[in-house]
Parts: C-alpha cells; structure tokens; sequence
C-alpha cells in the first residue's frame, strides 16, 4: 500500500470515529492489531501503513501548485500596483514579505521562494491573470 493510500485510509477511519458511527469489522481488525503492535514496540509508521519509501512523500499535498503560484503572483502584480490603480503600493519585499510564512501565510509559500516565483515567472506577473489554461 503506497504512503498515500495509508493516510487515506487512517483519514477515513478517524471520521468515522469522530461521527461516532461503527467501525467496518475490517477497519476495527487492522486498528486494533497496529495499535497491539505498536504498544508492543512496533514502528508506528510501518503499522498503520503510512511507512514512506524511498523518494516517496508523505507531506500535506499541495494541489494544483500551477493555480497555487498563479494566483500568488497576480495578487503580489496588484499589491505592487500603485495605489491610484487600485493596488497597494508595496515593494516586492513588502508584497512578499505580506503573503510569506511570517504574514499571512496566504498561499503556502514562503517569501523567498514568492521573489523567485515572481522574479523566474514572467509570464505569470500580471494583475488580469486566468488560473485555466
């Protein structure tokens, strides 16, 4: 079972839980073995099938990453707009620096990788963008 599919499948269990509704005998089955297993010095990961492989990622995904950086560089293309046009009249520093892991952690992006984002992605740096192709 691939590292996704564990957390899928703990994700699931964990809500059926938190309903209150009855565990499939399936689930209460492999729960109640991984957690034994575990109490008995067992690796948690491995357990409950949520082990990485090598090169394999079991981080929060971040989806459609392409819309994710589009719709960052657009709102950095209008905070940088003066504010007669309607923007805010930021820096790129300050823009960045906004939206980044110290601001408001608008986009999941920390502000270096938004002034590499903004200064590698030209064709992404407009105020009237389009997140479909």
């Amino acid at each position: 079972m691939a590292v996704r599919e564990g957390q899928d499948r703990l994700r699931k269990i964990g809500r059926v839980i938190e309903s209150g509704a009855a565990l499939s005998t399936e689930d209460r089955e492999f729960l109640s073995i991984a957690l034994i297993r575990i109490a008995d010095g067992g690796n948690s990961d491995t357990e409950l099938g949520v082990k990485a492989k090598r090169g394999e990622r079991k981080g929060k995904i971040i989806k459609d990453t392409v819309k994710v950086r589009r719709l960052a560089m657009g709102w950095i293309a209008v905070a940088k707009m003066p504010e007669k046009e309607g923007g805010l009249g930021l820096s790129l520093e300050d823009a960045c620096a906004m939206i980044g892991e110290w601001g408001l952690q608008a986009f999941g992006l920390t502000e270096e990788t938004l002034r590499t984002y903004w200064n590698t992605a030209g064709a992404y740096r407009a105020a009237d963008f389009k997140l479909r192709e």
